[in-house]
This record gives C-alpha cells, sequence and structure tokens, in this order.
C-alpha cells in the first residue's frame, strides 16, 4: 500500500527522499486524481494550515517546499478544504490535531456568530484526507462533513496507539 503512495507523489515530481526531512506534509488535494504535476492544486486553507503547522515547531512541508508549483484555488464557499495531510511521525499527532482543532473551533464560531441571510443555505463543511505512516503501513481516513464532528474525531488520535491499516 505505501509503495502505491509513494509511487503516486513520484508521478507528480514529488522526489520520495526529500520526504525524510519532514513530520507532516500538506499536500493538493487532487494529488491521487492528478496525471501530472501540472494538474495539481492546492487550495488556500491548506497554505494556511501548513504556515500554522510550522509555526507550531513541525517540520511540514507543502508544494512549494516539495519543488512542485501547484497552483492555488481560492473557494468563496464557508467550506474548509484542508487537503491532504501525510502525517510521516507519530509525534507530530498532537500538534497536528491541535493545529486543525483550533482551525475548526473558529469555524464553528465563525457559524454560530453568523446570522442566516437565507434559510436554505447550506451548513459549511470541512474537506480533510489524512494519511498516518506506521512503518511500512498507512492509515487513510477522508472526511466531508461538519466540523463539530471532524472535532471529537479529531480528539480521539493518539500517538500511543498502534492503528490497524484501513482503521482509525
Amino acid at each position: 500500500m505505501i509503495e502505491f503512495e509513494m509511487d503516486k507523489l513520484r508521478k507528480v515530481g514529488i522526489d520520495s527522499g526529500k520526504l525524510r526531512e519532514y513530520q507532516v506534509l500538506c499536500l493538493p488535494e487532487n494529488l491521487e486524481s492528478a496525471g501530472t504535476g501540472d494538474e495539481l492544486f492546492d487550495a488556500s486553507s491548506t497554505a494556511t494550515l501548513s504556515k500554522r503547522l510550522k509555526s507550531a515547531g513541525l517540520k511540514c512541508a507543502n508544494s512549494f517546499d516539495l519543488g512542485i508549483e501547484a497552483g492555488v484555488i481560492e473557494r468563496q464557499a464557508a467550506d474548509l478544504w484542508l487537503g491532504l495531510v501525510w502525517i510521516l511521525d507519530k509525534f507530530a499527532i498532537p500538534v497536528v490535531v491541535g493545529v486543525i482543532s483550533a482551525l475548526l473551533t473558529s469555524m464553528i464560531q465563525r457559524k454560530s456568530k453568523s446570522t442566516p441571510s437565507c434559510t436554505h443555505r447550506p451548513e459549511p463543511k470541512v474537506h480533510l484526507t489524512l494519511h498516518f505512516l506506521r512503518g511500512e503501513d498507512l492509515t487513510t481516513v477522508k472526511y466531508d462533513g461538519d466540523p463539530e464532528t471532524l472535532n471529537q474525531l479529531l480528539s480521539g488520535l493518539r500517538p500511543d496507539i498502534e492503528y490497524e491499516e484501513g482503521q482509525t
């Protein structure tokens, strides 16, 4: 499984040897479906997440750090698109969870303070794919839903638990 994922990274121009320098990768959300590096795009929220993880002291790489020139997509909707996040070091889990939880809390607070101008406006969602590297195993969590539920799910992630592949 992990070799298949590494092949995807190489296909778009990411040097897998360079990955050893980082604890976390914030990658373009369409990495898994892009045919070449030219087709990649980062959500602006992915760049924000990467900056916050770096500010929190993690060795975090984004597209730019890895030498790929992904375009940036700026969405106008209230949804939060965090892209594809690879956690390569289990000791980074609490920091990643804390930073994402802070973003989600901010999103929840904005939602509760806003006055609905239209009763038919959909609730904002969070879009995130997390990959946890555990030795040679890879666990994937794909989430498209409300921020409250994601916050609860993330609070259950702990670095001292060995997850089985496909389990969170």
